[in-house]
């Protein structure tokens, strides 16, 4: 015999309910770069391309990075984290179906330990430092 429903209080309206989807699909990463004369802007869009929510869990209160490279010997030049302290702490964001974060940062042309760069070609990537991380591709930049 199967237990009955719970009979709702007479003249109470039947509350709706939501069901919380929650997708495993992959986030769409964009880096995208406007050079200017004594530094480049970097901006990471993470967009949410599926209808339902992406969940991502962080170890740390830090969401993204930058990372810049020498395009031909793949060497790093320069961490947007570098030096910064990052409280550790476990957390969960969810990102809205169809929705993106943005996440903006300036590179000055200074190597990680403050000295100028040389001119030349470099690649740059940004990174959600979820648990699982996730970089874009990178993209060239050409400092003449």
């Amino acid at each position: 015999m199967q237990p009955e429903p719970e009979a709702e209080a007479e003249g109470e309206p039947e509350r709706p309910r939501s069901e919380v989807v929650i997708s495993r699909a992959d986030p769409v990463l964009s880096l995208e770069f406007q050079k200017k004369s004594q530094a480049v802007d970097l901006l990471l869009v993470v967009k949410n391309p599926t209808d339902y929510f992406l969940s991502f869990n962080f170890d740390s209160s830090q969401t993204y990075d930058f990372v810049i490279r020498e395009k031909q010997t793949g060497f790093e030049v320069w961490r947007w984290s570098k030096g910064y302290f990052f409280t550790p702490v476990i957390r969960s964001h969810a990102l809205l179906p169809q929705k993106e974060w943005k996440f903006k940062e300036v590179w000055n042309l200074k190597d990680n330990e403050r000295n100028d760069i040389r001119l030349g070609s470099y690649e740059a990537v940004a990174i959600l430092t979820s648990q699982i991380p996730r970089e874009s591709s990178a993209v060239e930049i050409e400092l003449p």
